[in-house]
């Protein structure tokens, strides 16, 4: 079934789905609301010239 198994699933938990992803978002060095790879990320990466194309 997949990675998933709805039937495992922890019973009257809600969770914060778009807090998460932020906090993910931000661990990688991601923009939130595109979730691509910041400038800084990809300087750190070693890939300056693609970071001078982000706006």
């Amino acid at each position: 079934m997949g990675w998933f198994d709805r039937d495992k699933a922890p019973k009257g938990q809600v969770v914060e789905l778009d807090q998460m992803l932020d906090d993910y978002y931000g661990y990688r060095g991601w923009n939130k609301k595109t979730g691509k790879p910041t400038k800084k990320k990809l300087k750190e990466l070693g890939l300056e010239r693609e970071a001078r194309r982000v706006r």
